[in-house]
């Protein structure tokens, strides 16, 4: 943003250097005697003997209106709004110099009104640029939906060509609250409604403050994307590291909210990364910069898992290769792909570094050897598995998931 207002600080200067300078070389002097000798016609304006102008005066509303103008002509976003500010400026000037006279000052007001045309339609003009488009559409389509950081660094950087529509790799992140019905159902309404709001409230400033970018706001969803509008090669794992961090701010936030007597809350947070079209989709007051693509549809068939699972960041999408090279990922479950193709591998983000001591190692091998007999169909093995696969410490809901199905599958003969 510093480079707008820098050019409105810049015409500003430039038209106060210039319009004083015809100032001073008298290019206005005879206005001043004409409109002294006019005044002085009328019996309720009381004006000196001799035409002299104040020229702190005219100095000061120069100045002030040339940078005025400047700086609101140069980053305000309705042209419109511009042309009206400039009429308004100048009828102010010249009503001014009327209200002036009455008390005996001089005011010459054209040089101030042509300054204030000048700054005006010089800001005008550097709106209509390709940078100005660019920083009015990025005001309009991304407002808050990103920090101030974000905001900054796209008005420095062009992006003309994702605004027009691209394909491009980007993370899509959903954030749900499971139990938005039974909610609903238990609390009265404007209860439900405001432990939802103050939830998502919560994870909106947590995940654009660490660059994500909000796309929807449900009344218990969230969809945020990384790698969007700002190109990132490694969105995907700068959204791991902020879902991974998101989870441990939300148990503070259950527990602020238990202890304030809002309600508890369940919630899942799915990540998923692909090749989406990006562009600007809407039209009018209702246009923003989005994607599109099977993987919103599957993030948020995953973000479901966490009714089952509980509060995990659930993981899948061309990335996941990657991922696993560099942080702790174990399998949970599969989802049917579209158009009869293969399953897809959903992983739980365990943890962002790849090799933590965290004593839970073994436990981890022992469930992905038992998630991969339960797929198979051998549950009696699975199940075995899953009795070492218990971990040192805490309860792990996603183990449990699969031991119970697995014991109910064994009851039932299927075997």
């Amino acid at each position: 943003m510093w480079r707008y207002h820098a050019a409105g600080v810049f015409i500003g200067l430039l038209t106060s250097i210039l319009v004083l300078g015809c100032y001073e070389s008298g290019v206005f002097e005879r206005i001043a005697v004409y409109l002294h000798g006019l005044y002085a016609g009328i019996p309720i304006l009381k004006l000196p003997g001799s035409a002299v102008l104040c020229p702190p005066l005219q100095y000061g509303a120069v100045i002030a209106v040339a940078f005025g103008v400047s700086g609101l002509s140069t980053d305000n976003i309705k042209p419109l709004f511009k042309c009206l500010f400039i009429l308004l400026v100048v009828s102010v000037v010249a009503a001014s110099s009327i209200v002036l006279a009455m008390y005996g000052v001089l005011f010459e007001p054209v040089s101030v009104c042509l300054g204030t045309l000048m700054a005006g339609i010089t800001g005008l003009f550097l709106s209509r640029t390709e940078s100005g488009y660019r920083k009015r559409l990025l005001l309009q389509v991304a407002g808050r939906r990103v920090s101030r950081k974000v905001k900054s660094s796209l008005v420095r950087r062009p992006f003309g060509a994702s605004v027009r529509g691209e394909s491009r790799e980007v993370t899509v992140m959903v954030f749900r609250i499971t139990n938005g019905t039974e909610l609903l159902g238990e609390m009265r309404a404007r209860d439900a409604i405001a432990l939802c709001n103050f939830v998502l409230g919560e994870v909106v400033e947590f995940v654009i403050s660490r660059g994500g970018y909000l796309d929807e706001w449900e009344p218990d969803a969230l969809r945020f994307y990384f790698g969007l509008p700002l190109e990132d090669d490694v969105h995907a794992q700068s959204a791991c590291h902020c879902a991974f961090d998101l989870k441990t701010h939300m148990e503070k936030v259950r527990q602020e909210c238990a202890q304030s007597r809002l309600g508890d809350f369940e919630h899942g947070i799915s990540l998923v990364s692909g090749d989406m079209a990006t562009g600007l989709y809407g039209g009018g007051t209702f246009t923003r910069f989005s994607a599109y693509g099977e993987e919103i549809d599957i993030a948020e068939e995953i973000c479901a898992l966490g009714t089952d699972f509980g509060p995990s960041v659930f993981v899948a999408g061309n990335s996941l290769g990657a991922l696993q090279e560099e942080m702790q990922l174990r399998p949970v479950a599969f989802v049917n792909g579209d158009d009869g193709r293969k399953p897809i591998e959903i992983h739980e983000l365990v943890n962002v570094i790849k090799e933590s001591d965290d004593g839970n190692a073994m436990h981890r091998d022992a469930f992905h050897k038992g998630f991969i007999s339960f797929h198979k169909g051998d549950f009696v093995s699975s199940l075995e598995h899953f009795g070492n696969a218990a971990p040192a410490s805490g309860i792990d809901r996603v183990l449990e998931y699969y031991r119970n199905l697995a014991e109910e599958k064994i009851e039932r003969g299927n075997d």
